[in-house]
């Protein structure tokens, strides 16, 4: 089944404004996840972008530059 208000959405000339803005400047990284931990790394991630950002417990603060995640072994798809 087609969602064609989603389709119809997409084309209009408020999105597309919309993503020539987000293109121009970027993620602002406004919509941060609460802290996660895996594999004894605790960040948090952008909501938006995906991008990683390490989270110190000790004075509960993002620590460091945005980061993206590498693709773990059972990510990697090889044709």
């Amino acid at each position: 089944m087609r969602n064609t208000f989603t389709e119809n959405l997409e084309n209009t000339p408020f999105i597309e404004k919309q993503s020539f803005i987000k293109w121009l400047f970027g993620c602002w990284h406004t919509r941060m996840s609460k802290p996660v931990t895996i594999d004894n790394t605790t960040f948090c991630y952008c909501k938006d972008c995906g991008l990683r950002r390490n989270y110190d417990f000790e004075t509960f603060q993002p620590q460091g530059a945005f980061y993206s995640p590498r693709p773990g072994k059972e990510e990697l798809y090889f044709v």
